[in-house]
């Protein structure tokens, strides 16, 4: 799979690793070396191969995207959450359906 991410705030953004942590939907995190740096306003792409073995028309709800970042200085985690559908040949297409960043460490 791969997604068109865009840095929209005036900050810039690093993006450090990613996984996808479904059992359904599934890649281990790696780590994006180099980090993926994107500028206040610029895109990048993200590639990342997914173990997949669904048939044409599974629908799987609540798949992650997760991404490592570093926004300006600080480190976050960016959430998102996918729909993802196997087409007529059994391959996974996306829908965004919320993306959340939590700072790492909030909770604490």
């Amino acid at each position: 799979m791969a997604w068109q991410i865009t840095n929209e705030s005036d900050r810039p953004l690093q993006l450090l690793a990613a996984w996808l942590p479904h059992g359904r939907f599934r890649a281990p995190e790696r780590a994006l070396e180099p980090p993926m740096s994107l500028r206040p306003g610029e895109s990048g792409r993200l590639d990342l191969r997914a173990a997949w073995h669904e048939a044409p028309g599974t629908v799987v709800e609540n798949t992650f995207v997760i991404l490592r970042a570093l926004w300006g200085d600080e480190p976050w985690r960016l959430l998102v959450r996918l729909l993802i559908t196997a087409d007529s040949q059994g391959a996974p297409a996306n829908t965004i359906e919320l993306i959340t960043a939590h700072p790492i460490g909030f909770s604490r």
